[in-house]
């Protein structure tokens, strides 16, 4: 399960980025009569493709790697990997599922667009709620910083200018403490 939805997250990455990156070509496929059914399906037909064509590769891949290490640890696995045709189709099945269920998302952003807008160039200003985000965020982190700076900063001046430090020659008598052991005095 994890697998497969961290599979399908790869996809949904990927092809979000990829719609971005074709904006201006959707809006004009959509301004030249493209409906928004087929920009959808076009987007589920992609994820499908990549997932099927990482279970094709995929599967293989593994058959191969399961075989050269119960080769390497043939002691410990004497009869061998074991090979089920029912367990590879469901694999590819899974694949392919999570590859449209990736692409679910960058299909419904793709079917949103507008054609006017996707032919327009235009920056966006920034989100205010981002930039104040990454500031609060730099902020907290130059100040997480400064304080643990300034914390070793002082544990390394009282440790040196401490009057319970270790004097460097025995001017000091030694005395026994409540374990036993003898400690420095404090001069």
């Amino acid at each position: 399960m994890i697998a497969f939805l961290s599979c399908a997250a790869i996809v949904a990455t990927g092809m979000t980025t990829a719609v971005l990156d074709e904006l201006r070509e959707m809006g004009i496929a959509r301004a030249i009569g493209a409906s928004r059914r087929q920009l959808f399906g076009a987007q589920l037909v992609v994820g499908g493709a990549i997932g099927s064509i990482g279970g094709l590769l995929g599967i293989p891949l593994g058959i191969g790697l399961v075989s050269i290490l119960a080769a390497i640890y043939a002691e410990f696995i004497p009869a061998g990997p074991a090979f089920e045709p029912r367990g590879a189709l469901l694999a590819f099945a899974g694949a392919a599922l999570s590859g449209i269920l990736g692409g679910l998302f960058p299909a419904i952003r793709a079917a949103r667009i507008s054609p006017l807008e996707a032919i327009a160039i235009r920056a966006r200003p920034p989100r205010a709620a981002l930039v104040w985000l990454a500031a609060l965020a730099g902020l907290a982190g130059s100040a997480s910083a400064r304080r643990s700076g300034s914390a070793r900063a002082s544990t390394r001046r009282t440790s040196r200018s401490s009057a319970w430090s270790r004097p460097r020659a025995s001017t000091s008598p030694r005395r026994p403490s409540a374990c036993g052991r003898s400690t420095w005095s404090r001069p």
